[in-house]
């Protein structure tokens, strides 16, 4: 799970666990709430291929942050 979506699963979670002793049926949809962030803010690993000349783009999500990599981190492809 992606850093940034951790405080809403567990912010759902913590719901749901206190309304569980209270409002049981209630409980139920903050599970799922928080169960949906889950997969909303999944980080799956992404397969980069090895082949010459080849663009790898990201194909989903935004921009949070630009970083400088110093050129002896990179990683050479070509």
């Amino acid at each position: 799970m992606a850093k940034e979506g951790i405080k809403f699963f567990l912010i759902f979670i913590l719901i749901g666990i206190l309304t569980l002793f209270f409002f049981k049926w209630v409980s139920i949809a903050f599970f799922l709430i928080g169960i949906f962030f889950a997969y909303f803010f999944r980080d799956p690993a992404r397969n980069i291929p090895e082949e010459k000349n080849c663009v790898v783009s990201p194909a989903d999500g935004k921009v949070i942050e630009v970083v400088e990599i110093p050129e002896k981190n990179l990683k050479k492809i070509s």
